[in-house]
């Protein structure tokens, strides 16, 4: 099972490539699985599972670092944050709540 996040690309603020990898940046996935998972959950490294005949593997693009977030989103067109923006997050079930409340905490730190 995969959980992962959906963005419109053709709208503001996801048309912006710096967003989308501020974003990428800005989620710790080792922690999430810590957190929403009980440590029970592996990273995705792609957007298929690595079982899957020629899947790619992309954890270079993956991996968090502490200033890339921040700097990706300097150089896009949010130097200040997405506050006037809203960004809707979709709750199905009661256990995804921790999921939803680590991802909004990560974001909330490169100002998201």
């Amino acid at each position: 099972m995969q959980r992962y996040i959906s963005m419109n690309v053709t709208q503001k603020p996801f048309d912006n490539p710096k967003v989308r990898e501020a974003i990428n940046y800005a989620i710790n996935r080792q922690a999430l699985v810590k957190v929403a998972f009980a440590g029970y959950a592996t990273p995705a490294t792609g957007v298929v599972p690595p079982s899957i005949a020629y899947a790619q593997d992309l954890h270079r693009l993956a991996i968090r670092s502490g200033e890339s977030a921040p700097a990706a989103e300097r150089g896009g067109a949010y130097p200040n944050g997405f506050q006037h923006h809203a960004v809707v997050i979709t709750l199905i079930t009661a256990p995804r709540r921790k999921l939803l409340q680590f991802t909004q905490q990560q974001l909330a730190q490169v100002g998201i």
